[in-house]
């Protein structure tokens, strides 16, 4: 749910970033956490099955089971953190353009010259 929003909220922004610096980092931080260390703990372990004895590959099972959960959610963590400073530096540079006394009077201009 969460990283459905994060590609729809990517989506409308695509053109209106200008540094895409953090978005990458935050996107590769994701794929490395959900699908890159997943595959390779997967190799590791069918490699163990067919190399190891039992008690070893049970092991290793619960020692890379343990190590991946803790590297999941700290890459989880980080990349979201990095989708926050994305937003607030999209929404700070968004307020800087806005004028700091935006007045609904068209002549208000003029009308401080007098």
């Amino acid at each position: 749910m969460v990283l459905t929003i994060e590609a729809f909220a990517y989506w409308f922004l695509r053109f209106k970033i200008k540094n895409k610096r953090w978005v990458r980092l935050h996107v590769w931080l994701l794929l490395l956490a959900t699908v890159i260390i997943p595959a390779v703990i997967t190799g590791i372990l069918f490699y163990g099955s067919q190399n190891l004895g039992l008690q070893d590959y049970t092991l290793l099972k619960i020692r890379l089971n343990i190590t991946e959960f803790y590297r999941y959610w700290i890459l989880i963590i980080a990349g979201h953190g990095f989708f926050i400073l994305t937003l607030s530096k999209y929404f700070a540079a968004r307020k800087e353009i806005i004028p700091a006394h935006s007045s609904t009077e068209i002549l208000d201009e003029f009308a401080a010259e007098e």
